[in-house]
């Protein structure tokens, strides 16, 4: 007698063929999926701040709250550098010239000027890297020294 098999038998390489496009037709379903999501959400934020859209053109500052902090406080940081600048041209030089003419003890350090040019760039060149070195130094030893009194010493100090 021979064997046969039922008709709706299916061989385990076919099961196992089956189940792999199943997979595969389930994993492009869920990256459709997950791009139409993105395309909805990309769409709600556009039609949230649709409004903003025109006003950014119009304005200097525009109305929304994430961005006013950061531009008021660009402003007021070239307002500070300018009004400093502006006092110290008109304001500082006059009184410092009044002060030492009238009290002259009080300057502290006068620069001596270097009268040789190979120098005088010798010293602007080398002698400027040179402080720049030595700062940057000192001042990474005192924020390890903070970073370990602190007990924050996973931190990478660069």
């Amino acid at each position: 007698m021979p064997f046969t098999l039922p008709l709706d038998h299916e061989s385990p390489s076919k099961k196992k063929c089956a189940e792999k496009q199943r997979r595969a037709e389930a994993r492009k379903q869920m990256e459709i999926d997950l791009e139409n999501d993105r395309k909805v959400g990309m769409q709600k934020v556009r039609d949230r701040y649709a409004p903003f859209r025109n006003l950014a053109s119009k304005t200097f500052l525009p109305k929304h709250p994430r961005f006013e902090p950061r531009i008021l406080f660009f402003l007021k940081t070239i307002f500070l550098v300018f009004g400093l600048f502006v006092f110290d041209i008109f304001i500082g030089e006059w009184s410092r010239y009044f002060v030492w003419v009238q009290l002259p003890d009080t300057k502290l350090f006068p620069y001596p000027t270097i009268e040789w040019p190979p120098l005088y760039w010798f010293d602007l060149t080398f002698g400027l890297a040179l402080v720049a070195v030595s700062e940057e130094l000192l001042s990474r030893a005192i924020l390890c020294w903070l970073i370990e009194r602190t007990e924050a010493g996973n931190i990478l100090v660069l």
